[in-house]
């Protein structure tokens, strides 16, 4: 028996401790030692490029977003300038016309004034 659990212990201990040959062949080891820290500061740069990347274009989004409105309020600002304009404009022509009509009514209120002081008798 003691045979036989002797070649029992080198089997397992074969699997449980493996020999440094076997360690420094096996590829997992070679590259989690070897570029791990390489591979890493990788991974970090990619997420770091990726991060970068969706916040640019959450900023382009966001500016783009802007200008649209930019160019809305210039457009009704335009409209409203132009409306404003033309309500000048008919103002003033309103104005125009309501003092020359005013003009007209007070020379015609003249004259009927005289007409009736010069039709009136003379008291004497």
């Amino acid at each position: 028996m003691d045979s036989t659990s002797d070649e029992d212990r080198d089997e397992v201990s074969a699997l449980v401790h493996p020999t440094i040959a076997a360690k420094r062949s096996h590829r997992r080891v070679k590259s989690i030692g070897v570029g791990g820290r390489f591979e890493l500061a990788k991974i970090s740069t990619d997420q770091k490029v990726e991060i970068l990347e969706t916040e640019l274009q959450r900023q382009s989004k966001a500016l783009e977003e802007a200008q649209e409105e930019t160019q809305l309020a210039a457009r009704i600002g335009q409209s409203l300038l132009l409306q404003n304009q033309k309500l000048d404009y008919e103002w003033e022509s309103k104005l125009a016309s309501m003092t020359k009509q005013h003009s007209d009514d007070t020379a015609r209120l003249q004259v009927r004034t005289r007409a009736r002081l010069d039709t009136r008798p003379k008291r004497a």
